[in-house]
């Protein structure tokens, strides 16, 4: 008897065995208006928590480069104010608004990165009149204000 081939074999062991009895699929049940607003109503769900984390996602980065971008001037100190800052759960820190021969800039705090207590501390020691060389994070503008000073030294 000659030997059967690989293809041959399968065939006769699907042969073995029985075949299925074969159900149909039921079709799909009809799209209501309660249906298709439901649809509708995820859809636009979907798309507010995309775009809220969207948002979120792009404010972080932003921020994260604002704060990373540093330079140095030499200035001198022109004015100064400064204002309280709160939120929903309340006192934040104080910012102080410098005028100086630069132009605008700001001590401000930022977390953990740039503390109330250091930003306080610097701000104060910052006189009218004199001449500083800054060290600054940040650009002119959007998402925030001036730029922010870090640290000084008087020249």
């Amino acid at each position: 008897m000659p030997r059967r081939s690989m293809a041959q074999r399968l065939q006769a062991g699907f042969d073995a065995q029985p075949l299925t009895a074969h159900t149909p699929t039921p079709p799909a049940p009809p799209v209501t208006p309660r249906r298709a607003r439901r649809a509708k109503i995820e859809l636009m769900g979907a798309f507010v928590a995309f775009a809220v984390a969207l948002f979120a996602l792009v404010d972080l980065t932003v921020d994260g480069v604002w704060w990373n971008v540093e330079s140095h001037a030499v200035c001198t100190i022109d004015s100064a104010s400064s204002h309280p800052v709160y939120s929903k759960s309340g006192f934040l820190g104080t910012d102080w608004d410098l005028r100086t021969s630069c132009g605008r800039l700001q001590v401000t705090r930022d977390g953990e990165r740039f503390p109330d207590s250091a930003a306080q501390h610097l701000a104060r020691s910052l006189q009218v009149g004199s001449r500083y060389r800054l060290a600054l994070r940040g650009w002119d503008g959007w998402p925030q204000g001036p730029r922010a000073i870090v640290a000084a030294t008087r020249e």
